[in-house]
Formats: structure tokens, C-alpha cells, sequence
């Protein structure tokens, strides 16, 4: 009984009858400081950020390192991902999972992205593009840092202009990617992404 559209919505998706308007209790009234949708977070500390990569690029690896020092500084539970351990990788591909992550970044990786011609006995074909588009389609802040990123986020389906999406072509774009990235952490989620019924 707070609101008749949201009853019609339910009865509708399980395909039982709409029941009949009871106005007793609708009203427009909002719960102060209680939504995570609409106000951004007090603090982001302790939200955890995955940065993809991959190890058969050193340039990215040391990039990875670099933006993870960057993130912890602000109290951030950061972890790198790439194909297998090496020095300074917490994840493998194969253990990696976007419901671990409050957001991710995506470095510079020798091409994997592109799940029409990579494919690696180390993880599941597609998983570092599963992890990002994942990501994106629960509205979680995704970021991107160099010149192959755009092309990345394109060949798994992330629009690069919706909000929440951050990408920075150039590597010295870090402190700008680094600024817009957690103010998308602070937005948590960007809830236009989410499907709705008609």
C-alpha cells in the first residue's frame, strides 16, 4: 500500500490480478539519509577496486603498482588481476570476479580484451572482459588508463560516454582518471544502468 504502480509492477512480473488503489497510505513522503542512491558515500574507504592488467606487458604491470599506491592512500582495498602471479599481483583471472569489486580500472594489457583472437589455458575464455562488463552492468565505477582502452571497452559492449565511465588515453592522465574515479566510488552506484520493466 505505499504505492500503487509498484504494486501493479509486482502483480504484473508474478501475473497475478492488480489489485484495486488504496490511497491510504500513498503519500510522497522520503526517509532522510537513508538512500545509497541518492546521496554520495561519507567516506570510500575500505571499498575494494580491482585493477586489470596483464604480466606480458611490464609497462602496464608497473602502471598497475603505481595506481594501486595512488588508491591506498585514500584507505582503498586494492587488488591487481592478471593472468597469473607474478611480483605484485594479488588475483588471478581465474579466481577474479566482479561481485568482489566496488569498481574497477582497466590498464594497458597485451590484448585481453579482444576474446575473438585470446584465448589462455590460465583463465576462462573472456573472463578479464566478464570482470569489466560485469562490473559496468551493476552500475559500479569503470575506469580505463591509456591508449588501447577505449578499444578494450568497446570489444566487450562499455559505452565509454555514459556516466561512471572513466577513461584516460593518455598515462599521464592518472591524477585526472585517479580524481574522477573516486568520485565515482563515492556515487556507488550509477543506477541508470539498471534495466527496468516498462
Amino acid at each position: 500500500m505505499v504505492s500503487h504502480e509498484i504494486a501493479e509492477r509486482v502483480a504484473s512480473f508474478l501475473g497475478l490480478e492488480v489489485p484495486t488503489a488504496d490511497p491510504t497510505y500513498y503519500h510522497n513522503n522520503v526517509t532522510m539519509g537513508i538512500s545509497i542512491f541518492n546521496n554520495t558515500l561519507p567516506t570510500i574507504k575500505t571499498l575494494r577496486v580491482g585493477i586489470l592488467t596483464s604480466i606480458k606487458t611490464q609497462d602496464a604491470l608497473k602502471q598497475a603498482k603505481d595506481l594501486k599506491k595512488r588508491l591506498e592512500k585514500d584507505g582503498l582495498v586494492v587488488s591487481i588481476i592478471a593472468e597469473s602471479f607474478a611480483d605484485g599481483v594479488d588475483v588471478t583471472y581465474s579466481a577474479a570476479d566482479a561481485t568482489v569489486f566496488d569498481g574497477v580500472i582497466v590498464v594497458e594489457g597485451d590484448g585481453l580484451f579482444d576474446s575473438a583472437t585470446v584465448s589462455s589455458p590460465l583463465f576462462p575464455a573472456g573472463r578479464p572482459g566478464q570482470v569489466l562488463l560485469d562490473a559496468y552492468r551493476w552500475g559500479k565505477p569503470v575506469g580505463g588508463l591509456g591508449n588501447k582502452v577505449e578499444k578494450a571497452f568497446k570489444s566487450v559492449g562499455v559505452p565509454t560516454s555514459r556516466k561512471g565511465v572513466y577513461v584516460e588515453k593518455n598515462s599521464e592522465g592518472v591524477d585526472s582518471l585517479v580524481s574522477k574515479f573516486k568520485e565515482g566510488l563515492a556515487t556507488f552506484r550509477f543506477v541508470d544502468r539498471f534495466p527496468l520493466d516498462q
